[in-house]
């Protein structure tokens, strides 16, 4: 099988954005499981070498390049321009998580998804258009959505069309096993404390004064905030005087897995509402499938993370302690319950590996876009 990802015009390669590390993990997943894949992207600032280092992928893959010349219809050309190279190297399916690659796909009569991760009333007149289009199209194969609440808002905004299938496809982690670092770092923690830890963007919503106020009532923990922005950063150390907060800065994709390694449990504090996405803007919050957490459940580790539905659909019952958003006291209670008890640190520690295992892996999710079997693997 071969497949063509299409990138939006506006992703960027490389970048600090979830999105761009989705795609690279998704297309990695396509190879990993023997589909033949091909990214799109717009520009070209790095090699095809460059960028897969930058993001530590060990399934290569090409990347194909878009550089446009047309300022005012930069998105339409980079899309049409992907989908007739496409054509040309005569792809199975097109996966797109952008409308109008899908558009120009169906003037073509190439077979492709449209992968949601977003309300499409969110999106410019242009997306909006070709999606409405797009739903008529006999080479729309299946939506797939990444999580049950943006499934159930198509559905109720009368979005989806008859007889096509709208499969639920939860976002995933790489295997730690298999991504096993060469890297090797400084880490500042003291030995003897519960290294307490967190992974991912400072923006707004992401529970940053949680885990502050916690460092503050627990002296005996260290707390590693590993990830962010440099601006993101220093509004938050001017407003921590705790020397147990270890701010470690952006962390190489590639990297990441290792500093979640160095810690003992770690921290999802999502708020209920005003959850930003890139560049801190945006609320999430409703319809999000929060990467962070299955990465988390990927290395094994205890999980503390705020008790909402979106972390519900995707951290089950013993696979981590829940908590109220802005619970203060709850989260401090959790902490010094896991750093106390044995027991019960070591069954969700058993319990989230073996919850990620079962289904949370890129490769699970690529096989859901490409309509493959559960077990289907096209490299054996």
């Amino acid at each position: 099988m071969k497949i063509a990802y299409i990138a939006a015009y506006a992703a960027l390669f490389p970048s600090r954005t979830a999105n761009s590390i989705h795609v690279m993990r998704m297309c990695e997943a396509f190879r990993k499981i023997g589909v033949d894949v091909v990214l799109y992207v717009s520009g070209q600032g790095a090699s095809d070498e460059e960028v897969l280092e930058s993001y530590g992928v060990l399934y290569r893959f090409k990347i194909f390049f878009i550089r446009s010349r047309m300022p005012k219809l930069n998105r339409i050309f980079h899309a049409m321009k992907a989908v007739l190279n496409a054509k040309k190297n005569k792809v199975d399916l097109v996966v797109s998580r952008s409308a109008i690659p899908c558009w120009f796909s169906a003037k073509n009569n190439i077979d492709f998804v449209f992968d949601a991760h977003s309300p499409i009333s969110n999106r410019n007149f242009i997306e909006k258009w070709c999606f409405r289009s797009i739903l008529k199209s006999p080479n729309l194969k299946r939506i797939t959505f990444n999580s049950k609440a943006m499934k159930s808002w198509y559905i109720e905004n009368g979005l989806v069309p008859a007889k096509v299938p709208l499969i639920i496809a939860m976002n995933g982690a790489s295997s730690v096993a298999a991504s096993k670092s060469k890297f090797c770092i400084d880490w500042p923690g003291t030995y003897g404390k519960l290294q307490v830890g967190y992974t991912g963007h400072l923006y707004p919503g992401r529970g940053v004064d949680i885990m502050l106020a916690c460092a503050e009532r627990l002296p005996d923990c260290d707390f590693h905030l590993i990830g962010g922005d440099d601006e993101d950063i220093d509004y938050w150390k001017s407003r921590c005087e705790s020397t147990n907060v270890y701010f470690h800065g952006y962390v190489n994709p590639a990297q990441v897995s290792v500093y979640r390694g160095h810690c003992d449990l770690l921290l999802a504090p999502y708020q209920a509402s005003g959850v930003s996405v890139s560049g801190g803007k945006g609320d999430s919050s409703k319809y999000m499938n929060p990467i962070k957490v299955i990465e988390y459940m990927a290395s094994g580790k205890a999980i503390i993370a705020s008790d909402l539905p979106a972390i519900r659909d995707c951290l089950p019952e013993g696979a981590g302690i829940l908590v109220g958003p802005k619970d203060l006291d709850g989260w401090v209670d959790a902490i010094r319950l896991l750093g106390s008890d044995k027991d019960l640190y070591d069954q969700l520690c058993v319990r989230s590996k073996s919850t990620f295992g079962s289904g949370y892996t890129w490769e699970a999710r690529a096989r859901k876009l490409a309509g493959l079997s559960s077990n289907q693997d096209l490299s054996a």
